[in-house]
């Protein structure tokens, strides 16, 4: 039993590599917690990096999101841990920050990653595009609205906005997946060019 938590522990360890990792499985939890809308908001500014993401979900109590912190301790039936929060923390405090989570029931959970930007422990940002598109795709009955600035330049891409704009068709569909990535790819690589 203590063999398998370790090896459960180092899988999600090495897939937790990229913080894009990070926020999909927080933005999942948001998903479980019956959000209709999910806020993703990144701000890269000289020597810092901040990583919001705000819902409207269930909510914890203050004590419940302590606990998040410990990572043997989930509120998911699938499995014994939970290591998302908690791997986020140690890379948060690693890179010169911290992670907070404030949260009421019935009032949602707001989870703020702070690191120093340019601090060597700090993971790379990852794919963040295929991260949004499979949370977006995966879930066509959330509102997913991000916005990321680098310095002085700024990308806001809102669900809400591209959903009246397909007119009833799904954003779930292949298609609409595809075109998601391309023009999130492009939106992200323009802040960093």
């Amino acid at each position: 039993m203590l063999y398998t938590r370790i090896f459960f522990c180092y899988t999600v360890f090495i897939m937790m590599k990229e913080l894009s990792m990070h926020i999909m499985d927080i933005a999942e939890n948001s998903v479980r917690a019956n959000s209709p809308v999910v806020k993703i908001t990144i701000e890269e500014r000289r020597n810092s990096l901040s990583i919001l993401i705000e819902d409207e979900g269930d909510g914890m109590t203050p004590e419940m999101a302590e606990k998040a912190l410990d990572p043997f301790v989930t509120t998911r039936n699938t499995r014994k841990v939970g290591l998302g929060l908690p791997f986020l923390k140690q890379t948060c405090e690693q890179c010169g920050g911290k992670l907070t989570i404030e949260s009421a029931l019935g009032k949602g959970v707001k989870v703020v990653a702070e690191m120093e930007r340019d601090n060597i422990d700090r993971p790379p940002m990852g794919d963040l595009a295929d991260c949004l598109r499979v949370l977006i795709a995966g879930r066509p009955d959330v509102d997913f609205i991000y916005s990321h600035t680098v310095d002085d330049k700024a990308y806001a891409f809102d669900t809400t906005e591209v959903k009246k704009e397909l007119d009833g068709l799904s954003i779930a569909e292949p298609a609409v997946a595809k075109w998601l990535y391309d023009e999130l790819r492009a939106g992200i690589d323009e802040l960093y060019a």
